[in-house]
């Protein structure tokens, strides 16, 4: 067997899983609706996808709340993905106030669970496979308090021990990692955690923890260097569980 790209790491017994874009996706059908009515042209599926790549990797984490009441995230991602559309900032087009109906609309179908509810591909198979071999999961995502009511809709829930949700814990990562290391109960190095977000995954080992890039379209390309980074959950599993004896 090959070695590990985590060979030189101590012993790994918890996982800890980001929610949105690992294990849960976007709403393809449903964000490409708003984004045309809000755009004033067709969006496709498919085109959303793209743009949502891009959202993503511009993506900071949670900043407190601004004066209209919704986190900065909400306007970095959704507006984020306006303006790719539009080729411009969707805030100086000449129906602002659209812009802010707009993200308030989308980020409250996010808290309600209409947006991020496809299960993602090969999710529950390396669920199901790493919990089986002993692995002790949880979740660890900048959300906005949706998380565990969406996992138990989704029938996502039984598999994790806890779900530490930002919208909930009043903190994002990587200060949430704190809150990971103490819940679990066992030393950081234990602790391996899959994140979508590259500074994210950069971010663990100043908290002791390990951390494992799932990046499926290789969005951050070289970019990623000397992380170690998966495309598929499974071949990320099937690494995990041939370091146990």
């Amino acid at each position: 067997m090959p070695p590990s790209p985590l060979d030189h790491l101590e012993f790994i017994d918890y996982i800890s899983f980001d929610a949105g874009g690992v294990l849960v996706y976007l709403d393809d059908v449903r964000m490409a609706e708003l984004l045309t009515e809000f755009c004033g042209r067709p969006v496709t599926p498919v085109e959303c996808m793209h743009t949502e790549s891009r959202a993503l990797a511009d993506l900071g984490t949670i900043d407190p709340p601004n004066t209209n009441g919704l986190p900065h995230w909400a306007h970095q991602y959704f507006g984020g993905m306006a303006a790719q559309i539009l080729q411009r900032d969707p805030q100086d087009l000449p129906k602002f106030n659209d812009y802010d109906d707009f993200v308030k609309r989308c980020f409250d179908l996010n808290v309600n669970g209409m947006l991020y509810s496809k299960i993602g591909p090969d999710a529950v198979e390396t669920l199901a496979r790493l919990k089986k071999h002993g692995f002790v999961l949880s979740v660890t995502s900048d959300a906005s308090g949706q998380v565990a009511r969406n996992f138990r809709t989704l029938g996502l829930d039984e598999y994790f021990e806890f779900i530490l949700d930002s919208g909930v814990m009043g903190r994002s990562k990587p200060e949430l990692y704190a809150d990971l290391i103490e819940r679990a109960g066992v030393p950081a190095g234990r602790i391996l955690h899959v994140d979508n977000n590259l500074r994210l995954v950069r971010e663990t080992s100043r908290y002791g923890l390990r951390g494992i890039l799932y990046d499926p379209q290789d969005m951050y390309g070289y970019k990623s260097d000397g992380v170690t980074k998966f495309r598929n959950l499974l071949d990320m599993s099937n690494m995990l569980m041939g370091r146990v004896p």
